[in-house]
């Protein structure tokens, strides 16, 4: 088995974020890859990261690919970046390994996307600093609709076009629903169009 220490060049995380597998280290990438296109895919809201990091990243390996959680650095383990996942594997390798991609491809990874989605937000009330000003009351009230809006579309309720959703790449939203279909694989409409 193979141990991988989970970075994001941009993280301002403390601790160590890491996963234990049978995947090679291309292997590796792919998967963070698909991850990483999964949340490409899905809105730009407050209180929700925008990228997957390590904390994110490795939960969701965890959860949809059976890794074992490693908290602290061994010997062997080999460092994978998001950051440079993002810019190699859903980059400039983005073509030759579509088929890849869409082999490691599993069922629930909107939805587990969309929870950790969730879980970012409830994260973002719990640091806010509570100084009671407009601004900040402004904030606490997206992020709660955030919440809101996120849990009836995990719940397979379609966007609302009054929410005014977009994709990261500045696609709207309106009426996608992402409820999974009966274990058939959440493959990235990018390998689809």
């Amino acid at each position: 088995m193979n141990t991988y220490e989970l970075t994001h060049q941009y993280s301002r995380l403390y601790g160590f974020f890491g996963v234990k597998t049978d995947f090679q280290l291309h292997e590796m990438n792919l998967a963070c890859a698909y991850l990483q296109l999964i949340r490409l895919e899905l809105p730009l809201l407050p209180g929700a990261e925008d990228v997957i990091g390590e904390d994110d990243g490795s939960s969701l390996l965890i959860s949809l690919f059976d890794m074992e959680p490693v908290t602290e650095a061994l010997p062997s383990t080999i460092k994978v970046d998001f950051y440079e996942n993002w810019n190699e594997y859903c980059g400039s390798k983005l073509d030759s390994i579509e088929s890849e991609i869409i082999d490691i491809a599993k069922p629930g990874a909107y939805r587990a996307v969309i929870q950790s989605m969730i879980k970012n937000c409830r994260d973002s009330l719990e640091n806010c600093w509570i100084e009671n000003t407009e601004e900040e009351k402004e904030y606490l009230t997206k992020v709660n609709l955030s919440i809101e809006r996120l849990s009836a579309f995990l719940d397979g309720q379609p966007v609302d076009p009054a929410w005014g959703w977009r994709t990261l790449e500045n696609v709207p939203l309106d009426g996608s629903v992402f409820a999974e279909k009966d274990g058939v694989k959440d493959i990235p409409s990018f390998f689809t169009r």
